[in-house]
């Protein structure tokens, strides 16, 4: 069984910091709901799809995150589905809903929408997110990721360095007792896997680092059934000490980005021979975490291990555009949000914070302190320009929307 949180291990100062935020919610948020997990996830993800459904008002949306167990029980890709109205606002339904917080469970009880003469489902709650189906994963996922051209198609990386590719169509809603079938699995890395990037220009094209340093490109429409796993298409010796994140560059067919515990960026095209077309060190500590804006061209945006954000222009990486002392302890993840300029981050300090560098005299705009511990990842929702998914190390996710009155978008 996964450990509950222990009041006595979380501190003072963490307890009096959650009453506070607990306090402040109903004022905060325009959505919030979360979900207790057994084990802690790693990575999670918004899916692209949305089902609207115009005779009860609901959208329904699905999202993707692992497991992490440390080898105590079985692994899990799970896919997860929630709702929530699509005209009512729940700035009060929220208020009601965060007086009746579940301290066994660890969540906020569902949302329960104000009641509407108009509406045959007035007083209806909000379904919490559920899990809506199970497939088996060998070793903990480090990290999964949707293939933009075919969200069905998920790639995980685990704690030993293997890439899975899985097609959610082939598989049951409940893995079969001990059945663990990836539908292609890659294998070259040597050491614990740590970042993933499927190429949103080719199809097909994902690129996976490790701690070993290497960064690998593979091609999925290139397997055959009749190998066991399919072969790296290219191999990157990255990074000394570990690859700890990747990307590619939006619209673009074959550029890439990489960061390491060397505090160094590397560009790279796949195009091109093996050695990186830029190499800077970026950093004095190891860098957690890049991100590309897709609204801001050539911007990159990258975060390290003591809690520094750097902006760059990626024509002129000598000069810095900002560096902010960001979070208290290391980054995790940076995520910029594909509908504008914000960046979100989130931190072992337990805090998700969202920025526009935009606004010099006040970047940060929002800090979202619902986690009792550090968060290990974060996904913006691509149907709504505000809306966040967090995950944490005290085994909850999160699924929230800042006020617009406060965050200005």
């Amino acid at each position: 069984m996964a450990e509950e949180v222990d009041p006595v291990s979380l501190g003072d100062q963490t307890i009096l910091r959650y009453k506070i935020w607990k306090k402040n919610s109903p004022y905060l948020y325009d959505y919030f709901q979360s979900k207790s997990l057994l084990w802690p996830s790693l990575s999670v993800e918004f899916l692209p799809d949305i089902e609207r459904n115009d005779e009860d008002e609901f959208d329904y949306q699905r999202l993707i995150f692992g497991t992490f167990t440390s080898g105590a029980s079985n692994e899990f890709l799970n896919f997860g589905m929630f709702s929530r109205h699509n005209e009512v606002s729940l700035r009060e339904s929220l208020r009601n809903s965060l007086d009746n917080f579940d301290s066994v469970k660890g969540e906020i009880s569902p949302l329960v929408l104000p009641s509407s003469k108009d509406s045959k489902n007035s007083n209806r709650s909000c379904e919490k997110l559920s899990i809506i189906q199970r497939i088996a994963h060998n070793g903990e996922v480090n990290k999964c990721k949707y293939l933009p051209q075919n969200p069905d198609i998920i790639a995980t990386i685990n704690n030993y360095g293997s890439v899975s590719i899985f097609d959610r169509t082939k598989h049951p809603s409940q893995p079969l007792s001990g059945t663990i079938k990836p539908d292609i699995y890659c294998t070259y890395h040597k050491d614990e896997g740590s970042c993933l990037s499927w190429n949103p220009s080719v199809e097909g094209e994902l690129l996976s680092g490790s701690m070993d340093g290497t960064v690998v490109l593979w091609d999925i429409k290139k397997y055959t059934r009749d190998k066991d796993s399919l072969d790296p298409y290219k191999i990157f010796i990255a990074h000394d000490n570990g690859c700890n994140d990747l990307k590619f560059i939006p619209r673009h067919t074959s550029i890439f980005g990489s960061v390491g515990e060397d505090g160094f960026f590397k560009l790279w095209d796949t195009r091109q021979g093996l050695d990186p077309v830029k190499s800077t060190r970026l950093h004095q500590t190891g860098i957690n975490s890049l991100s590309f804006s897709d609204q801001v061209p050539f911007t990159l945006a990258t975060g390290d291990a003591e809690g520094q954000i750097k902006l760059l222009d990626l024509r002129n990486l000598e000069n810095t555009i900002q560096d902010i002392k960001a979070h208290e302890e290391s980054i995790s993840t940076l995520e910029w949000n594909p509908h504008n300029s914000l960046l979100g981050s989130c931190s072992m300090d337990k805090t998700v914070k969202i920025w526009d560098f935009g606004d010099n005299e006040q970047p940060l705009k929002f800090t979202h302190g619902g986690h009792m511990f550090g968060v290990n990842d974060i996904s913006w929702n691509p149907w709504d320009e505000t809306m966040i998914s967090s995950v944490g190390e005290d085994n909850s996710l999160h699924i929230w929307k800042p006020s617009k009155s406060i965050i200005g978008v």
